[in-house]
């Protein structure tokens, strides 16, 4: 990659072939969508299609071979390859964008970057429609994360990352959450009963809880499982008048054809959506952009 670039940037990665190609279609559209760079780190796969001098690539199999070794390496991976990947995109950009490969984006999403003058030293995130969520039937942030951050408490609504606004000034804390998962790897080792009860969010989440930070992201996507939930989106979002408020955020709508409990949901002005999320059938995503486009008028 060579020296640092001091521009914008949006930074993506997929462990496996079917996460590569969902990182191909995304980068195709951030480029055709924004004037900013997109830098995709990969492993387990190959990056074929040519994306332009725009699309930066860094291939992750030198990184990644500590952690496909064996089962345990496996969970580290599934910890601390996100904050590992956002730490050492600061290597090469100043502001950065982090998506997850399964979101399909509109033309809104370089207003993401308009959030860096709201950043003080730790990385703005989606949030979810719910202040409480649970993973495997158990809290968002488990009791052996928590055990050992010494046990904070909640101060902000559950944040998702999927999506995150950062830059250079929050270095210190993504080395610290990175620092963070190879610390309870340890825990992983030493004591079995916590194998798969942890995750990345889990472990963000709990350090936010600790530094008491409560600056946050507004949810800008719409959460679908296909193609169908991107039609009612767009059809409610052209229809005020049926739109149903959703109990956990007033400023999204609900879905019925999505996720049910209330996961299924939109922004309610299409002003302020700024992609889909949760869509990995590269066909449907796919299916998702000519709909977006049809909407946008492009």
């Amino acid at each position: 990659m060579g020296d640092t670039i001091s521009k914008q940037a949006f930074v993506l990665y997929g462990i496996g072939q079917s996460y590569i190609d969902q990182c191909i279609l995304l980068s195709k559209y951030l480029i055709k969508y924004t004037s900013c760079d997109v830098l995709i780190y990969y492993s387990q796969g190959k990056i074929s299609t040519y994306l332009g001098p725009r699309a930066k690539t860094i291939n992750l199999k030198d990184n990644l071979l500590k952690f496909e070794k064996d089962p345990i390496h496996q969970i580290q991976l599934f910890q601390s390859i996100k904050p590992y990947i956002l730490k050492d995109s600061l290597n090469y950009y100043d502001e950065l964008v982090y998506l997850d490969s399964d979101i399909q984006v509109t033309p809104n999403i370089n207003k993401l970057f308009t959030y860096h003058k709201n950043i003080s030293n730790y990385p703005l995130v989606n949030r979810y429609q719910w202040e409480f969520m649970l993973y495997n039937n158990q809290p968002w942030v488990s009791e052996y994360i928590l055990n050992h951050l010494k046990n904070p408490k909640q101060c902000l609504p559950t944040l998702c990352s999927c999506l995150m606004v950062f830059n250079k000034e929050c270095k210190e804390f993504l080395v610290e959450w990175f620092n963070l998962t190879q610390e309870l790897l340890e825990e992983y080792i030493s004591n079995p009963k916590w194998k798969n009860k942890g995750h990345d969010e889990g472990t963000l989440n709990g350090l936010f809880w600790k530094n008491k930070y409560t600056q946050y992201l507004p949810s800008n996507l719409a959460w679908v499982k296909n193609e169908n939930g991107a039609l009612e989106t767009f059809n409610l979002l052209n229809s005020p008048n049926q739109q149903k408020q959703h109990p956990g955020d007033p400023s999204h709508i609900l879905l019925e054809t999505s996720w049910g409990g209330g996961m299924g949901n939109s922004p309610n002005k299409i002003e302020n959506l700024y992609g889909f999320h949760t869509i990995k059938d590269i066909n449907d995503a796919q299916m998702v952009y000519y709909i977006t486009e049809k909407n946008f008028n492009i």
